[in-house]
């Protein structure tokens, strides 16, 4: 029996966010059904809030390790191993290369320097740099196509909310390093007609969670397994440029994105230039003119919701992630 090993690392996002933990047990909840002769080892960072997230969603028999002593892991030259750290960092790298590790699969990496062999799916990075590669060793998977977004069924669960007010989803993912939450409620607690939905992400403080209880007609979630369905009760999204911003485009709602992290500004740069974002710059200095245009303007968002439903269902399409693992599994079996 081949081990599976997921190395991702979390900080509440200081430098890791958690929309790629997310991703990361998204993909395993789908390949342990698929790959049922593979032992599944998460190598993960000392982060409690990352290690309690993923012992939630792990399956009977899953083991968590410390990805800083890797190197004291017996890796066999048949197992395989998925990275979600934002490129493979060079040591492990070099590690693996001595190993002589046949199956690497990385998403999100641009630097194929020291890469023999791999499956490399960037479905973010893309917007920043398209790589190319004449290693036939080495399979490229680029593109928004390639998100890693699960699309909700049709069944949508039930979300009260008061008559006659918008329901705003607001989300800065899995935690709120740069105090993006409070800093919009402040701004939208001025408006009477709103109501506003708050998923709380694992890496949220007590503090920071009190704070925003103090501001009315809003709505607090917290173990939302998927974002994309509580998005499709509200009239439009406000979220960070990570995975959360996905999540709002495969919504088809209008959605308005903040930059919490300089790495988001090329996939927030991409999609705002195709006109299916609202850009509301940087969490510094937040756009809040912008926003205040479209609350005043009910006519406005109802015209992109409509123009930007067409134009996002040629670019993502229901079966989009169910594809990817299949992509994954194939290489694996190759």
């Amino acid at each position: 029996m081949n081990n599976f090993y997921l190395i991702v690392r979390g900080d509440n996002g200081k430098k890791y966010g958690f929309g790629h933990v997310f991703r990361t047990i998204r993909i395993y909840k789908k390949l342990q059904k698929e790959l049922k002769n593979h032992n599944f080892i998460f190598l993960v960072n000392k982060n409690k809030d990352l290690i309690k997230k993923i012992k939630s969603n792990l399956k009977k028999g899953a083991i968590i390790k410390n990805i800083n002593f890797f190197t004291k892991n017996n890796f066999q030259k048949n197992d395989i191993l998925l990275f979600d750290t934002l490129g493979i960092e060079k040591k492990f790298l070099n590690y693996l290369n001595k190993k002589k590790i046949k199956k690497i699969i990385s998403l999100d990496h641009l630097n194929l320097r020291n890469i023999n062999q791999a499956l490399i799916i960037n479905g973010i990075f893309f917007a920043k740099k398209k790589i190319f590669t004449k290693n036939k060793n080495i399979k490229i998977l680029q593109g928004p196509q390639y998100n890693t977004i699960e699309e909700l069924s049709d069944k949508i669960e039930k979300v009260s909310s008061k008559k006659m007010k918008k329901k705003i989803f607001l989300s800065s993912g899995g935690s709120d390093r740069k105090n993006m939450i409070i800093k919009f409620l402040s701004f939208l607690n001025k408006f009477n007609n709103l109501q506003i939905f708050v998923p709380i992400g694992p890496g949220f403080k007590i503090s920071q969670i009190k704070n925003f209880k103090k501001y009315e007609n809003v709505k607090f979630f917290s173990k939302v397994q998927n974002s994309i369905n509580l998005m499709s009760k509200c009239d439009f999204n406000i979220v960070s440029g990570g995975l959360s911003m996905f999540e709002g485009l495969v919504s088809r709602k209008p959605t308005f994105v903040v930059e919490t992290y300089d790495n988001q500004k090329f996939a927030i740069k991409y999609f705002n230039k195709k006109g299916l974002i609202i850009s509301l710059k940087q969490i510094r200095n937040p756009s809040f003119g912008i926003l205040n245009n479209f609350l005043k303007n009910n006519q406005k968002l109802k015209m992109i919701k409509a123009r930007n439903k067409i134009k996002i269902n040629k670019i993502f399409k229901r079966d989009d992630f169910q594809n990817l693992i299949k992509n994954m599994i194939n290489y694996i079996n190759k």
